[in-house]
């Protein structure tokens, strides 16, 4: 059961990927493709927010299978991420520099930097995605982590866990009025836009959906559910993501939209047991999906570059930077999954268990 349970993650994960490298391949594509296929393709950025509804799906099911010792999981959680996204922050300073670009129009500065390696680059305007391409979602993700345990004093059940998130959808409707408020001042506005839309706060309802997500699951008997419940939901599911993703309708397309149908994909799936989300290819993708997240945008280029010249039709162009991307971001994730991201989570388990060890005989 905990091994279906773990490639089901994996599979949504898989699949979250798929859809946060079409956004980023679509983007070079926009304005030579049919609206259609331009709004699709700008929908993958949803993947983010299915990433963040899977981890807290997964940690709160961590969390509570077990009595929280906080230091062991602040260094577990600080070993599976820091590793990797060093690596990428030192690649990517290395590559690109520390000039002005479009998310430090000022340019990268030392204090951008010391932020984005102590993590704190989520509470800054010009370090939450200026040094590391992406690196607002790891941001985010660092945030969770730190409110998770307390989070979860509270969210004991199902109805606190719908209470909470009733708190988090309002803070999500507030926070970018609130943020364009707060920085009215500032001169790039388009600084002050992605800060309201990368913002914590702004995605604490997808956090939020993976902790109700937890006790829905736990809670299914109760609840009696019947049989075609699942597969109902995650079929309208797809429907709803594919429908609103070809459309251009701003409400449509917000954040929140995308959460509640996430929400019913990772519910609908879960119950229905489909193995839809659990091919071996989702399972592959999902398992290095974070390195494969941290080194899609370098791949990104290097691809275009080499086939921008191609006389083909841009949707051809687009399928084969796409299928390239993925095929060779795959294969670097792997070889980095392998030799950093496994070993640091390897070195957490270790001082994990001495400190339990530790703690039993004293």
């Amino acid at each position: 059961m905990a091994s279906e349970r773990s490639d089901y993650l994996d599979g949504l994960r898989g699949f979250a990927i798929l859809g946060v490298v079409l956004i980023h391949v679509g983007q070079l594509y926009s304005s030579a493709v049919p609206s259609v296929l331009a709004n699709f393709t700008n929908y993958g950025f949803r993947g983010v927010q299915l990433f963040f509804m899977v981890s807290a799906l997964t940690l709160t099911a961590s969390l509570r299978r077990r009595p929280t010792d906080l230091r062991r999981y602040a260094l577990r959680r600080l070993l599976r991420i820091a590793p990797m996204f060093y690596l990428a922050a030192v690649f990517y300073l290395i590559l690109g520099g520390t000039g002005p670009s479009r998310f430090a129009p000022d340019g990268i500065s030392p204090l951008d930097i010391s932020l984005t390696f102590l993590m704190l680059h989520g509470f800054s305007l010009t370090s939450i995605n200026s040094v590391v391409p992406g690196g607002w979602s790891v941001a985010s993700e660092v945030i969770f982590y730190a409110l998770l345990p307390l989070t979860l004093m509270f969210a004991t059940n199902l109805h606190r866990s719908l209470f909470l998130l009733v708190i988090g959808v309002v803070a999500a409707i507030l926070f970018p009025p609130v943020i364009h408020a707060v920085f009215s001042q500032v001169p790039h506005r388009e600084l002050v836009d992605d800060f309201a839309e990368f913002g914590f706060f702004a995605n604490a309802p997808a956090f939020l959906l993976g902790i109700v997500g937890y006790w829905v699951l736990e809670s299914r008997a109760s609840l009696r559910l019947p049989d075609y419940a699942g597969p109902a939901l995650m079929i309208l599911s797809i429907v709803g993501l594919v429908a609103v993703g070809c459309e251009d309708i701003a409400w449509l397309r917000s954040n929140l939209v995308a959460d509640f149908l996430l929400f019913g994909l990772v519910i609908g799936g879960a119950v229905s047991a489909t193995s839809l989300l659990t091919t071996r290819v989702l399972r592959a993708l999902g398992t290095v999906s974070f390195s494969l997240y941290l080194w899609h945008f370098v791949v990104i280029g290097l691809v275009w570059a080499l086939t921008r010249q191609l006389e083909i039709p841009p949707m051809l162009q687009l399928a084969l930077n796409y299928g390239a991307t993925i095929a060779i971001a795959f294969l670097l994730s792997t070889v980095s999954y392998r030799f950093i991201e496994k070993p640091g989570m390897q070195v957490a388990a270790s001082l994990s268990q001495r400190k339990a060890a530790l703690a039993a005989s004293a």
